[in-house]
């Protein structure tokens, strides 16, 4: 076991003698052996001092970097890295002697096992070519070049931040522009849809017009006057002729529809703001409540909605049309799944006349005169549908205090969900009063501007309706009559 040290001592001896003669023959007076300068000559590991200057200058190349190699070999080198030491540095800044330690400590590293010496002095040599550069005349030139290597690093990080801000700006550009093209795409998809159902409404009347057609057609003439069905019918196929009145001074509507069609309504809303409405073409007319029916096209929106116009002469109105603005404001905060909600209301002077236009929400659907009309008496349990949803909404009228005053069949709107929705309530029989052409009997009508509790004859009168257009529906025929017949009645 012994004898197996001795020779690894031995050999590992021969390894460092012969690399100190390489080393000598090689760096001739740069090289120096540490052991000759001890006063005993005691056997040790090498010890040597190298002085190292750039590689390959050529003649006349200045050196203005240098440096000091001292390497202390451990018992064990090569198998163990030796102590390295720069020493005498000249031209290097601290960063660069850093640096370079930091290099030999890698490579001795990685060279164990090897005579590495002139390894090491090899590498510094090459790292002093990199770094052989003339000094700065003074320090204020280092200071400037310092403070430029700074602002060109600022500049460089600022750049950066730029390029990454840039960078994020078009991401958020791109997510704009996809989120505009989605809801665009959204607004085409809604626009054709309402056109869709726009043009299936249109089917719709047409085809109701057509089955009112065939109904004059094949109904003989009665001794007793026409039927409401016929009346009704008449009305929608006819030019929709208003009676002209010397008293009220109505304008013939069948000559001004053409010119009217694209007129816009300007409303003014406490609720909905300022809107501007598109009145389309003409949806009929009712005798019985003195008005005119138009389809609306709210601009802003887009949301379509109907327009009711009535007619009243300008010297008697004045007083009961601001009584029934009053009302109005009062009805806006109603809000029931089975009423139609009242949106704005306008009133213009027009030559002769004042014209009164009240705003209301648009139901896709029909009124229960009509489908009464269009496929007779409503099935039973269908009825009880109804029944139920009318009663809902008159108990939410009276119970804050407003009365139908006109409900009958063609107040009832049934729509493409076949849920009932309620209208005309109120503000359509007040309009109708004050449009009648007696004047006279504008004396009967009773408006309660007061805010107190319904009273018992408003429900009875509310029930009485609604048990003649139940008894009208089950029967196929219309509940229209029973709002004339309580004319009287302060609940109608």
């Amino acid at each position: 076991m012994s004898s197996q040290h001795a020779d690894g001592t031995d050999d590992r001896t021969v390894q460092q003698e012969n690399e100190l003669e390489a080393l000598a023959s090689i760096f001739g007076d740069d090289f120096q052996d540490l052991r000759c300068k001890d006063p005993w000559k005691v056997k040790r590991p090498p010890e040597v001092h190298l002085c190292l200057r750039p590689n390959g200058l050529s003649t006349g190349e200045e050196c203005y970097v240098t440096v000091d190699l001292q390497v202390k070999c451990p018992p064990t080198y090569p198998d163990v890295p030796p102590e390295l030491e720069l020493k005498n540095v000249k031209g290097l800044s601290n960063e660069n002697l850093q640096n370079l330690q930091s290099e030999l400590t890698k490579l001795a590293a990685a060279q164990c096992g090897e005579v590495m010496i002139y390894e090491l002095a090899n590498h510094i040599q090459g790292f002093l070519s990199e770094h052989n550069k003339p000094p700065s005349s003074s320090f204020h030139e280092e200071m400037l070049k310092n403070q430029r290597r700074q602002q060109e690093k600022l500049a460089q990080e600022e750049q950066q931040r730029m390029d990454q801000r840039r960078k994020q700006e078009e991401e958020m550009e791109k997510q704009i522009m996809a989120e505009i093209q989605r809801r665009e795409e959204e607004k085409r998809e809604e626009k054709r849809r309402k056109e869709i159902a726009k043009q299936e409404r249109l089917e719709s009347m047409e085809q109701s017009v057509s089955t009112n057609t065939a109904l004059l057609a094949k109904s003989p003439p009665s001794p007793g006057g026409a039927p409401p069905e016929l009346i009704e019918a008449r009305k929608a196929i006819g030019n929709r002729r208003r009676t002209t009145s010397n008293t009220r001074h109505r304008r013939d509507t069948v000559n001004e529809d053409n010119h009217r069609s694209q007129e816009l309504l300007h409303f003014s809303s406490s609720t909905f703001g300022e809107l501007v409405v598109h009145r389309g073409k003409s949806l009929g007319a009712s005798e019985r409540l003195r008005r005119s029916v138009y389809y609306g096209f709210e601009a802003n929106s887009g949301d379509f909605a109907v327009i009711y116009e009535w007619s009243a002469a300008l010297e008697q109105e004045d007083g009961q049309i601001h009584g029934a603005e009053n009302e109005f404001n009062s009805l806006l905060r109603l809000d029931h799944p089975n009423l139609v909600h009242y949106t704005a209301l306008s009133s213009t002077e027009k030559e002769d006349c004042l014209v009164v236009n009240l705003l209301v929400e648009h139901v896709a659907g029909t009124n229960l005169n009509q489908s009464l009309t269009s496929h007779g008496p409503v099935p039973l349990d269908k009825l009880s549908h109804y029944t139920a949803q009318l009663l809902s909404a008159l108990d939410y009228l009276h119970s804050n205090s407003v009365v139908h005053k006109h409900l009958g069949a063609s107040s009832v709107l049934v729509d493409s969900e076949g849920n009932v929705r309620l209208t005309d309530y109120s503000l359509s029989k007040r309009f109708a009063d004050i449009c009648k052409d007696d004047i006279f009997e504008q004396a009967h009508v009773r408006f309660s501007e007061d805010t107190a509790m319904p009273t018992k004859t408003w429900q009875e009168g509310g029930r009485v309706e609604l048990g003649a257009v139940a008894a009208g529906s089950e029967s196929g025929e219309g509940g229209e009559g029973v709002s004339s017949d309580c004319a009287s009645q302060p609940a109608c």
